[in-house]
């Protein structure tokens, strides 16, 4: 299985000091569920920590295909926590990855976390939040085609986050 895509913790090697391995919710991490045209779907789960977010930007880096745009969609449908610090981070990394050209936003967001990233994200404005990725999947096609930025700006005029 590819680095990064594996949710489970790995167990440490022979003669390696052993420290308590955490459990699935405190660990988090991601799965790719599928890529389909310009769309990459990927579902978070447990905490989403730092290791977890760097993984998640190599991945997105790796897979931007240069002068096109294309969706990041981070399911959060069995994400329990954001950490301020990684959700600054990823709102930074988010800005990055818009030069890409990855348009990245939000599915399945529970009104904590939905509060959680207001909070961190204070006057910056992060990925957008939607209801659900076949709610917005009509859309997707006909803003794949255009700028990053305008597939940004109409994304985020459907948002549940308010800044």
């Amino acid at each position: 299985m590819h680095q990064g895509l594996d949710p489970r913790p790995q167990t440490p090697s022979a003669g390696a000091p052993s420290r308590p391995q955490p459990s699935p919710e405190e660990w988090g991490g991601f799965v790719l569920r599928r890529r389909e045209g310009g769309v990459l779907h990927v579902a978070l789960t447990g905490g989403l920590s730092l290791d977890t977010l760097t993984q998640l930007d190599r991945r997105v880096v790796g897979e931007a295909v240069p002068a096109s745009t294309q969706f990041l969609v981070l399911d959060a449908t069995h994400l329990q926590h954001i950490p301020l610090e990684v959700a600054r981070r990823l709102i930074e990394r988010e800005r990055e990855w818009r030069k890409w050209g990855v348009v990245a936003f939000w599915v399945g967001l529970s009104s904590y976390l939905t509060n959680l990233l207001v909070l961190a994200g204070g006057s910056e404005s992060g990925p957008p939040a939607l209801p659900d990725l076949d709610s917005v999947r009509p859309l997707l096609d006909r803003l794949v085609e255009g700028p990053a930025s305008v597939a940004r700006g109409r994304l985020e005029m459907c948002s549940s986050l308010v800044h």
